[in-house]
C-alpha cells in the first residue's frame, strides 16, 4: 500500500494519541491510543499517496487487519464499530473479536472487505466509532489493508 496510512477524525470528542508508549505491541515502539466519548463520533485512518489522494479501488483488498487492545475496559469494545467510508456497511467489532478476551491483552483481528463494503464502493478511510457516549480507551496496532489471494 503505498504511501501508508494517517489518523483522521470527525467529530471534536474522539481523541487520540499517535505516540502512546504506555502499552504497546511486544517489540513496538508505541500504538494508536483512541479515546471515544460520543454516540456515533469515529477516528480512524486515512490512505495517503505521497504523489496524491487516491481512493482504494475496492477490488485491491480482500481483508482489513489490525490489533486491538481493549485495556481494562473489554465491555467498551461492544460499542465499537468499523467503518470504510460514507455508505458502507458498519459492523459490530465485537462480531470479530474472540469471546474470551482479556483485560490489557492484545488481540488480532480480521474482517473480510466483503463484510465491509458489499457494494464495492471506493474509499480512503478507516474509521472505528462508537454508538455512546460512554468513554471508551483502546489501542490499536499494525493497521492494514490485504489481500490474501496473493502469494507473498
Amino acid at each position: 500500500m503505498a504511501g501508508g496510512w494517517t489518523d483522521a477524525a470527525w467529530n471534536y470528542c474522539n481523541h487520540y494519541d499517535l505516540l502512546d508508549t504506555t502499552a504497546p505491541m511486544p517489540e513496538h515502539r508505541y500504538a494508536y491510543l483512541f479515546n471515544e466519548t460520543c454516540v456515533w463520533g469515529g477516528s480512524g485512518f486515512r490512505l495517503i499517496d505521497q504523489r496524491q489522494e487516491n481512493l482504494v479501488d475496492p477490488d485491491t483488498y480482500t481483508k482489513l487487519r489490525f490489533d486491538i487492545n481493549p485495556g481494562e475496559d473489554v465491555d467498551g469494545l461492544k460499542h465499537v464499530w468499523v467503518l470504510l467510508a460514507n455508505g458502507s456497511l458498519v459492523p459490530k467489532l465485537s462480531d470479530y473479536l474472540p469471546p474470551d478476551i482479556q483485560p490489557n491483552t492484545w488481540v488480532h483481528v480480521t474482517i473480510p472487505l466483503a463484510d465491509l463494503n458489499s457494494t464495492k464502493s471506493p474509499y480512503m478511510h478507516v474509521f472505528f466509532q462508537t454508538d455512546t457516549d460512554q468513554a471508551i480507551d483502546f489501542r490499536l496496532d499494525n493497521v492494514i489493508l490485504y489481500d490474501d489471494s496473493v502469494q507473498r
